[in-house]
């Protein structure tokens, strides 16, 4: 609930502040073709235009049909166009011979672009242009025979520092691996789609985890500041009223440092450990001694290795030969400390088995 809040406070940020909506008028060359393709001499056959003898002139005739598209987030406004830089089709290298054809997307635009032939260039009247919009224009060219004419798109629309032109082979053939990847019709490349998709879902909750972690760790740091300095006034208040004896005082540091639930661990691993004392002490005194050797041998060590360094560190207890001393001694104090800040040790263990079940269960 905390990720969806913050997710949706940081995108209202996002779309307030620092999305901008902008046109963006781009420009693809559908096809740029000879309309007679003769690759060699044919008896009989003239080809012409308008009188002219094509072979004969050394020219060749061009088709070309390219469209422009509104690829942006917001309108090309009337006002965006510039009326000394208008929007035109230049041809490089040929000259445009026949009235240029127009067709589009809807029918406002149909009606209100306007599109004007030159010796070398179609140009457009201004119209609003919504994202999405697109313009088709067809007519044909000519030019030297052997020399493919140069389309560019001149003009200058606000927003946009030039406009993009491409062509629908390059669009294609082009591809970026990542475009390739989300969009591709290959079944190899489908494949890829799975892990791609799945990585991309990792790094994007592992960054948002880190950055809410970010966010909540100082006030995190704040909290724990807060409550130690607490528990250090409850305990100075609790050593003014009360005896601590060695291991009480140890206790109440550990306290301090790092609550009640380090102090509920403690219980625990001193009872069980007291539990398995007492099991083998009724065991040592009734029974053939071989017997009672065998069965104490099945009993597991009163703490684990780990817990006995622990405990060490914290002055609670010693050890001799690696066994542990002064277990009783610690499963009483432990008793008598919880009892000095208001708590049942029994309550305690039994919390803290309950929240070590918890988190197995959220491992599995």
């Amino acid at each position: 609930m905390a990720a969806v809040t913050f997710l949706s406070v940081a995108l209202a940020i996002y779309l307030g502040f620092f999305y901008e909506k902008k046109p963006m008028l781009v420009g693809t060359i559908n096809s740029l073709s000879p309309v007679f393709d003769v690759l060699k001499p044919v008896g009989g056959l003239d080809i012409s235009y308008r009188g002219v003898n094509l072979r004969e002139a050394k020219k060749s005739l061009w088709s070309v049909e390219l469209t422009l598209r509104n690829d942006g987030s917001a309108a090309i406004k009337r006002d965006d166009f510039d009326p000394d830089a208008p929007v035109r089709i230049a041809v490089k290298d040929a000259q445009v011979v026949d009235r240029p054809s127009l067709s589009a997307s809807n029918e406002y635009l149909s009606e209100n672009v306007k599109i004007t032939p030159g010796a070398s260039h179609v140009a457009l009247s201004p119209a609003i242009i919504e994202p999405g919009d697109t313009i088709t224009i067809n007519f044909l060219v000519l030019g030297a025979e052997g020399s493919r004419p140069t389309i560019n798109i001149l003009g200058k629309i606000s927003g946009m520092q030039t406009i993009p032109l491409s062509s629908a082979e390059s669009t294609t053939n082009r591809k970026s691996w990542w475009i390739r990847t989300v969009q591709a019709d290959s079944i190899w490349i489908q494949l890829l789609r799975g892990p791609t998709y799945f990585i991309a879902f990792l790094g994007g909750s592992a960054f948002i985890a880190l950055f809410i972690a970010a966010i909540t760790s100082p006030f995190a740091r704040i909290r724990e500041t807060r409550a130690r300095r607490s528990r250090n006034e409850e305990i100075r208040k609790l050593r003014r009223e009360h005896a601590f004896d060695q291991r009480e005082n140890s206790l109440a540091d550990e306290y301090i440092e790092k609550g009640v639930r380090s102090i509920a661990k403690i219980a625990k691993e001193v009872s069980a450990a007291q539990l398995t004392i007492d099991a083998r002490n009724t065991i040592e005194n009734g029974g053939d001694e071989e017997a009672v050797n065998k069965v104490i041998e099945m009993l597991d060590a009163p703490m684990s290795e780990r817990t006995i360094k622990r405990l060490t560190n914290l002055n609670l207890i010693t050890v001799e030969d690696g066994n542990p001393v002064g277990v009783v001694e610690l499963y009483a104090a432990v008793r008598s400390f919880c009892q000095k800040i208001g708590k049942s040790p029994d309550e305690l263990i039994k919390d803290e088995t309950e929240n070590n079940r918890m988190i197995m269960i959220d491992d599995i």
